[in-house]
């Protein structure tokens, strides 16, 4: 049975959704730790309790610059690792993919401007959906969730 870690690497983000709000956490606030940091935390926590598996969520974790260096730790050690992300900086990202077991993307929605209005920015429904698409070619596993939103008529 998975035991997991559930990390909050990030309280900043690219989107400015409606129904997020930062309860008093400063939007330009600095990232505490870095990777050697992580890399204690996981390797206590997976000797002291059995962890085996860690989520890096935010705000939104693929804005962190370091998270390449963050990822390669925890697998370094075994861990499964799941990113959860708005999808719009995976292209910027691709090489963490290699390592990551999980990826869940929030889209609030499949109409784009009901999307924009969730998200308070521009078109961005579009290229979440051209990232997950260039994920699908770089990794075929992710093919079932993509069949789901084909069926929706998104058309790659």
């Amino acid at each position: 049975m998975d035991k997991e870690l559930r990390l909050i690497v990030t309280r900043n983000c690219n989107y400015n959704c409606y129904f997020c709000h930062g309860e008093g956490v400063d939007k330009g606030s600095n990232e505490v730790f870095d990777s050697k940091d992580y890399e204690f935390l996981v390797e206590f926590c997976k000797k002291k309790y059995g962890w085996n598996t860690v989520t890096l969520t935010g705000g939104e974790p693929l804005i962190r610059n370091d998270i390449s260096d963050i990822v390669d730790v925890l697998s370094k050690h075994g861990m499964k690792i799941t990113v959860v992300s708005n999808g719009e900086l995976i292209d910027r990202r691709m090489d963490i993919f290699k390592s990551i077991d999980r990826l869940n993307v929030s889209i609030h929605s499949l109409n784009s401007e009901t999307y924009h209005n969730i998200i308070q920015k521009n078109n961005k429904l579009d290229k979440v959906i051209h990232n997950l698409s260039q994920l699908r070619n770089l990794n075929k596993n992710i093919d079932k969730i993509l069949d789901e939103l084909d069926k929706k008529e998104i058309i790659f």
